[in-house]
């Protein structure tokens, strides 16, 4: 009796002891089973972060994008230019292009920080450009259409590493400001942005993008400066960000007539300074600030921002800036709103394919926004805006 006990006893202390061995080993595995999924997830969820734009080249809305695309380089490459507003001023910088001019710009310089000024306001980009292509020996008329093509398909690259493309390149297209007037013939304005979001979306690099787009055309200089102050105190905090940029903007626009007179130059001779802007057009440049104000309020939670990511809301603050400097300068210096104006809607075609549609209340917003960019397409296809590509 007691030794069957005492065996049963054994026996049982045997069993428990292997059931604790097995659930140990079990448990382990488990362990490192959940470490190696985490990691495993961690790691597509990153790669699917960083790479998710080439997959989206596999939905159905790549062929429309390629078409589009391929309809828009065509057109301004093989078009009739002969009609098109600028056209010969353009053809004329090709023509009595001159590689003294930029020995002249460095001996009128007196230190580094006034040729770097002179940079921006004599748009040394744009002249370096017109003397590369000079140099290969291309006419005057081919000279401007290869510009064309080339802003055009900068744009178009850009344009494809937004989160929906084919509506990017749509709205590109429509939008009367974009592919119909700088994307045409206000080239060098076309040039700069071209450049700035081609290095902003393809290259995450916007302020190189930025710089070189300033030395192209001065204009982008502004949203330069509002990209340059995001991108220093978004490290810190992105509500610091936008404060600053709309500070920045505030400060900009009181000291526009100031920054204008003292480096405007010829610029204040050639364009008007009373073109009168209506309050249709403010409230319109008010209701644009919803978009980029919805990508930085719906930006993903819990998960580490990616790269791309970052720089998606770098160019949203500069669009915040932008579009208070656009507001304030319509009350208080109307000649700044004139010259940098098509930057505003225009960069809509990469914030709205970026906002995130969590709920049919974002929905129906950037529904109103499109309703809005709906109705001057309209009234400027009424005025003839896009007759070129129809």
């Amino acid at each position: 009796m007691c030794s069957g006990a005492i065996e049963r006893t054994d026996c049982t202390a045997g069993e428990s002891r292997i059931r604790s061995t097995l659930l140990f080993q079990l448990t382990s595995h488990w362990q490192a089973g959940g470490k190696r999924d985490t990691e495993v997830a961690e790691q597509l969820n990153s790669k699917f972060q960083v790479h998710s734009i080439g997959y989206r080249w596999l939905r159905p809305s790549t062929l429309g994008f390629l078409v589009v695309a391929a309809f828009i380089v065509c057109r301004v490459a093989l078009g009739d230019r002969g009609r098109l507003l600028d056209q010969d001023n353009y053809v004329a910088y090709f023509r009595e292009a001159d590689p003294l001019w930029i020995a002249h710009l460095w001996s009128s310089s007196q230190s580094w920080i006034l040729f770097i000024a002179k940079a921006v306001t004599d748009e040394l980009g744009w002249r370096l450009w017109v003397l590369g292509v000079d140099t290969l020996g291309v006419s005057p008329d081919n000279a401007v259409r290869l510009t064309v093509v080339t802003l055009n398909v900068l744009m178009v690259l850009a344009l494809s590493r937004t989160r929906r493309p084919l509506l990017a390149l749509l709205l590109w297209a429509l939008i009367p400001t974009g592919l119909a007037t700088v994307g045409l013939f206000q080239i060098r304005q076309g040039f700069a942005l071209s450049i700035a979001m081609y290095f902003a979306m393809c290259r995450q690099q916007p302020i190189r993008g930025a710089l070189l787009a300033s030395i192209v055309h001065t204009t982008f200089a502004y949203p330069a400066l509002f990209l340059i102050l995001a991108h220093l105190l978004i490290k810190r905090s992105k509500l610091l960000a936008i404060v600053g940029v709309i500070g920045a903007a505030l400060a900009m626009s009181l000291a526009s007539a100031w920054l204008f007179n003292t480096f405007g130059g010829r610029r204040l001779e050639e364009y008007s300074q009373n073109d009168e802007f209506t309050f249709n057009f403010l409230i319109s440049l008010t209701l644009y600030l919803i978009v980029p104000t919805l990508i930085l309020v719906l930006r993903r939670k819990n998960i580490e921002e990616t790269m791309r990511e970052l720089v998606v809301h770098k160019i949203a603050m500069m669009h915040i800036g932008l579009l208070m400097f656009l507001i304030i300068s319509f009350f208080v210096y109307p000649f700044g709103t004139q010259r940098i104006v098509y930057y505003g809607p225009l960069l809509l075609a990469f914030m709205l394919p970026e906002v995130r549609l969590k709920n049919s209340l974002v929905l129906w917003i950037v529904a109103f926004v499109m309703a809005i960019l709906a109705y001057d397409v309209i009234k400027n296809y009424l005025l003839g805006t896009y007759s070129y590509f129809l």
